[in-house]
């Protein structure tokens, strides 16, 4: 197996040693490089053929960005950063990950599952910023807060969020692109065209053949959840 190169850039020493320990835990035989500015990056870019690159944004009074038309096409970049106000920027760039420090090892250990398993859309379309998710819609990119989901539900290749008191937002994004965002601990799939907030339901009612109905604070939409996701999540709940 061929080794994976991986180019961390950031002028703060200990981020570069956090990172590199992190990648290092996920991934034992990745070979990585360290730049603390944008010229020892471009050395580092001129040197070797990296797979990743994290990068963080503000580098000793440059921009990360500045960085990128030196990035060959194949290099993932990943930006680390301590300010979410770039996210934007970052899409016309292609980044295949946001990542907001400090960096977890569930964040980077994500960033290795794209890469392979190739899932590695950029950042354009939806990624997750710890709590909160920032999707595009057909005319605006919008931060959505994770606990004020109340539910998605499936429209052909596009889903709607529901949030209380906001009108549902309409994304191009299925059930099952959501499931592998979405944290499994707080959103659980009720039926095929559904995905509720585990913290939003307020009961739970049967409705006759193996059906039941799912009520969520401040909604009077009744969700329809079938008997076999009813036991799933009779199993998560119930201790």
């Amino acid at each position: 197996m061929n080794p994976l190169y991986i180019l961390i850039v950031d002028d703060e020493t200990f981020a570069r040693k956090q990172i590199c320990d992190l990648v290092h835990e996920i991934c034992p035989e990745g070979v990585t490089t360290e730049a603390d500015s944008l010229s020892e990056a471009k050395e580092a870019l001129n040197q070797t053929e990296f797979s990743i690159i994290f990068l963080d944004i503000n580098l000793k009074g440059d921009l990360g960005f500045d960085l990128v038309p030196f990035v060959p096409p194949q290099t993932k970049i990943v930006f680390i950063t301590a300010m979410d106000k770039y996210a934007i920027r970052a899409f016309e760039v292609n980044a295949i990950d946001y990542i907001v420090k400090p960096p977890t090892v569930e964040r980077i250990q994500n960033v290795f599952n794209k890469i392979e398993n190739k899932k590695y859309e950029p950042v354009l379309k939806t990624f997750t910023l710890e709590d909160r998710v920032f999707v595009q819609t057909d005319e605006t990119f919008q931060f959505i807060q994770l606990k004020e989901i109340q539910y998605i539900e499936a429209k052909d290749v596009y889903s709607m969020i529901y949030i209380l008191g906001i009108k549902p937002t309409l994304i191009r994004k299925s059930l099952s692109d959501w499931r592998n965002i979405l944290p499994e601990n707080h959103f659980f799939r009720i039926h095929r065209s559904t995905i509720v907030n585990i913290n939003k339901i307020h009961h739970i009612s049967p409705f006759g053949k193996g059906t039941f109905h799912v009520y969520l604070n401040g909604l009077e939409t009744q969700l329809v959840m079938s008997r076999s996701y009813a036991i799933e999540l009779k199993k998560r709940l119930i201790v």
